[in-house]
């Protein structure tokens, strides 16, 4: 019987913690890429991966004010078109260019803006960084 109770006893933290980090964890998130603490930047598409069990995500690049390179993921299941296309019809995004927003101090919380790409007159840009959308 006391097994049983510990056991029980257990489980419950499990699942109590585990959804305490994902709301204070998205909390979390969303106050790092809060207007006053961001900037934003050209992010490069590099390539696609799956999962077995998770929507398939872009890899992309950008690099900070220090010329730092930083990486970032944009899962694909934002974007219902682009979530049920196979891995040919991706390839199209490989080298393509997009705003991403980024925490000024920890630039791994970053945002791809995939709805924004970057017109061929700041393609070349290698320090373009913007305080608020460019465009």
């Amino acid at each position: 019987m006391r097994k049983n109770n510990l056991y029980k006893l257990t489980i419950a933290i499990i699942i109590f913690g585990s959804l305490l980090y994902f709301f204070i964890g998205s909390d979390i998130r969303r106050n790092k890429l809060k207007a006053e603490n961001v900037n934003f930047t050209i992010a490069e598409i590099k390539n696609v991966e799956y999962g077995a069990r998770v929507a398939p995500w872009f890899n992309f690049q950008f690099y900070g004010k220090d010329h730092e390179k930083f990486e970032g993921q944009y899962n694909l299941s934002k974007n219902k078109q682009l979530s049920v296309q196979n891995y040919d019809s991706l390839k199209k995004y490989f080298g393509r260019k997009f705003i991403v927003k980024y925490n000024k101090k920890d630039p791994s919380y970053n945002e791809l803006y995939l709805q924004k790409q970057v017109p061929d007159s700041l393609n070349n840009c290698k320090n373009c960084h913007w305080e608020k959308l460019p465009y």
